[in-house]
């Protein structure tokens, strides 16, 4: 059995009813599969409906603590005002759980948060979404909101609210303004030593989600507030790489000739130099880029500094290799290559195939 207390977080904006019926499972599960009982805090986000915490019959609840806030301030808020009242009247040795409080959080994920958080007890434990239950327009916008979550913060978010938290994770995010915006993102930013499980959503016990098209455009927002650095580093990079193809040499096949054909967009061979050089510094100076320059390379040269890469790169690291230079795609076995200056039409064993450009 868990030693360390357990406390049950769960913020309500007038889903009494759901609140009921999930806590009635919850109380089951610690009884009769955990066998434990736990403390529970429920954050009243200004409900409009009046409800008596004395209607949960709970046998299995230590103790039941209501925060009542004086008006709305959305779920995120209520869950960082929870949280903060725990990790001040709760000191050390208990794990929080936070699960919403309609019912679209599979209570019984719980036990294997449990489990795993007994097998570490230094990790937290978070539930990535798993297969959802609401309509096709739905699922597709929100893996639409998942793209750009993706592509514009260079991080992979797929989990909600639902958690299990230890103590010191508690006390590392309890005061970080990030929290009020959202939750997620800022569990990913501050913690790192985070166990995953899937966990697929149910349907609500009760009534329609307020969440709809514009409620992701603001909650992207929100993770987007918290991700800003990492937004403003990707779109830095998004608009280098836009600059470069703009301004990029282009190139034709002469077929008499059999040979690539250099055609400068305006520009003599003096003027693409003095470009490659403004790009360098570009990339040196104002984006912190430890720059290899090759020109004209050969396949030899190319690969070796690719392998210089993958022994200096850490994961920290931002990579951008910027290849001017001509390429082949073989449609008879969908495979693209590279064609470095020693790379002959008819004969491929100079060829760089892209699997030997992956990291």
């Amino acid at each position: 059995m868990m030693k360390a207390k357990i406390v049950i977080l769960t913020p309500v904006y007038n889903d009494w009813k759901n609140l009921t019926k999930l806590l009635t499972k919850i109380n089951n599960i610690f009884k009769y599969q955990i066998k434990k009982k736990f403390d529970l805090i429920v954050v009243n986000d200004c409900s409009s409906k009046d409800f008596s915490c004395k209607k949960l019959k709970l046998k299995n609840v230590n103790k039941l603590t209501l925060i009542s806030l004086s008006k709305n301030v959305g779920s995120q808020r209520a869950l960082a005002i929870g949280i903060k009242y725990i990790n001040k009247i709760y000191k050390k040795n208990y794990k929080t759980i936070i699960i919403d409080s309609d019912g679209q959080d599979n209570p019984k994920a719980i036990i294997e948060m449990v489990k795993r958080i007994k097998k570490n007890p230094e990790f937290s434990v978070v539930a990535n979404r798993g297969q959802r239950k609401e309509s096709f327009w739905f699922k597709f916008l929100y893996e639409i909101y998942c793209i750009l979550i993706n592509l514009f913060a260079a991080k992979k978010i797929r989990f909600g609210n639902y958690s299990l938290l230890n103590s010191n994770h508690v006390n590392k995010i309890h005061d970080n303004s990030d929290l009020w915006s959202a939750f997620p993102p800022t569990i990913s930013n501050n913690i790192k030593k985070i166990s995953y499980i899937t966990v697929d959503r149910d349907k609500r016990f009760s009534g329609k989600s307020k969440m709809n098209f514009f409620g992701l455009l603001l909650h992207a927002s929100r993770v987007f507030s918290v991700l800003r650095y990492r937004v403003i580093a990707s779109s830095s990079v998004y608009l280098l790489v836009a600059y470069i193809f703009l301004y990029n040499n282009q190139y034709e096949y002469d077929e008499s000739k059999r040979d690539w054909k250099k055609q400068f967009t305006g520009r003599d061979k003096k003027m693409d130099e003095e470009y490659k050089k403004d790009l360098t510094e570009l990339l040196d100076k104002n984006y912190n880029f430890n720059v290899n320059l090759l020109l004209d390379a050969t396949r030899s040269e190319i690969l070796k500094s690719i392998r210089t890469a993958r022994k200096t790169l850490k994961i920290s690291d931002n990579l951008l290799i910027y290849y001017a230079g001509h390429g082949f795609l073989d449609d008879e076995i969908d495979k693209g290559y590279w064609l470095p200056i020693d790379a002959e039409i008819d004969d491929p064993s100079n060829w760089i195939s892209n699997s030997d450009i992956i990291l």
